[in-house]
């Protein structure tokens, strides 16, 4: 159901055109539960490092020894997989986060609020 339709004069999209708005409600059948954590990335350099991985192998081998086999399958199973990633942080570790917009720096900010107020200017004059 469409509810509500404006147009923006505000936003700059470099263009004679002005951006449309609209509000869409919508039902949906079901909603999907995203979670909002971020999965952490292995460092690829250390994966590709040798002396990185002959320094995991008798880590994992280390401590696969130290798990105790039980009946359970799904216990045994978070055993292994815990025995890994524990491993795996040790050695190989978790990559860095990159820093986004790093090609924006204040040069290009200052440059770009510039250009809006030269076409807020133009749009509030009383031309055709």
């Amino acid at each position: 159901m469409l509810q509500d339709v404006r147009t923006l004069r505000r936003p700059n999209c470099d263009s004679d055109h002005y951006l449309v708005k609209t509000v869409i409600i919508q039902k949906l059948v079901r909603a999907q539960q995203n979670s909002n954590t971020q999965r952490k990335q292995w460092n690829r350099k250390n994966l590709q490092n040798k002396e990185k991985l002959n320094q995991y192998r008798p880590s994992l081998y280390n401590k696969l020894e130290i798990a105790v086999e039980r009946q359970d399958i799904n216990t045994e199973w978070q055993q292994i997989k815990d025995s890994v990633l524990n491993a795996a942080t040790e050695v190989i570790q978790y990559e860095n986060k990159k820093p986004r917009n790093e090609w924006c720096d204040d040069e290009r900010r200052k440059a770009m609020e510039e250009k809006n107020l030269v076409r807020m200017k133009s749009i509030n004059r009383r031309t055709r």
